[in-house]
């Protein structure tokens, strides 16, 4: 998909959310919440998009908003597109995330070893090889 094409879709051009918003547990790693967010909002363009498909007049102004209110059914292409872009994007950095630490430096008590640690327990990674 080209630039022109992905700069299409910023985030900014999704509706607020409706309703209740819930709380993610405060015990998921920041990393996690990361994730997570970006596959709402993965989800929440499909839903946008489908729900502009079938009444224009609900998006407001915009690119996108103009070309559902032309007709244009290529946004549903767009948004595959798109979703399958991110949904790459998103599944590279959870395998990065999840990827096993390397070696921790040096012998137990060692300053470098503490601060390596200290990094780990940060980002709620396990501390331990």
């Amino acid at each position: 998909m080209g630039e022109v094409q992905r700069s299409l879709y910023a985030d900014e051009d999704l509706p607020p959310a409706k309703g209740k918003r819930r709380r993610m547990p405060a015990r998921l790693a920041p990393e996690m919440r990361k994730f997570l967010t970006t596959l709402a909002r993965i989800g929440a363009r499909v839903t946008w998009t489908i729900e502009l498909l079938y009444n224009p007049s609900i998006g407001g102004q915009g690119e996108l908003c103009e070309r559902a209110k032309a007709g244009d059914h290529t946004l549903v292409l767009d948004t595959v597109r798109e979703v399958e872009y991110r949904a790459s994007q998103l599944g590279d950095d959870i395998e990065a995330f999840m990827t096993p630490p390397s070696k921790l430096p040096a012998e137990p008590g060692h300053p470098s070893r503490v601060d390596a640690m200290a990094r780990r327990q940060a980002a709620r990674q396990h501390l331990f090889d």
